[in-house]
């Protein structure tokens, strides 16, 4: 990592998260960018619901509150689009396939998305784990 200089800024910064990166990720490369973006995105509304990111009458963002919704809504985006890949992401092993559920399942949690709808998929990955783990040891391999 470059060290930052001082006393030259630079004008903007901006970044750009693509599905057809993330496709080329591991599930733990995936898990490990969820959870950073879901960290960011906390911290971020964490400042953002103080009081010296509103106005003096507390009802609208001032122009810090602005730029940090902003930014949590990047974050917030960016962390969807993990989910996205994680989705169609192939396990190759046993390891992959409850890294991939665990992702799965804490963004459900992470949204609080319906209980029902987070029994469900609680389900269908333990169901789709156990068939991996089936398979994998009628290879007669362990992993």
């Amino acid at each position: 990592m470059r060290a930052l200089d001082p006393i030259v800024a630079p004008d903007s910064v901006e970044h750009r998260l693509e599905l057809e990166t993330l496709a080329r990720f591991g599930a733990t490369e995936l898990m490990a960018t969820y959870d950073a973006l879901q960290s960011a995105l906390e911290a971020v509304s964490g400042v953002l619901n103080q009081p010296r990111c509103s106005t003096a009458d507390g009802r609208s963002y001032n122009a810090a509150g602005h730029e940090l919704e902003r930014l949590a809504e990047h974050l917030g985006e960016s962390a969807r689009l993990v989910v996205t890949a994680a989705e169609s992401f192939e396990p190759a092993g046993l390891h992959d396939g409850e890294t991939r559920s665990w992702l799965l399942l804490k963004a459900q949690i992470d949204y609080q998305e319906n209980l029902s709808e987070i029994a469900a998929l609680a389900a269908r990955c333990a169901a789709d784990n156990a068939h991996a783990d089936f398979l994998n040891r009628g290879k007669g391999s362990a992993e």
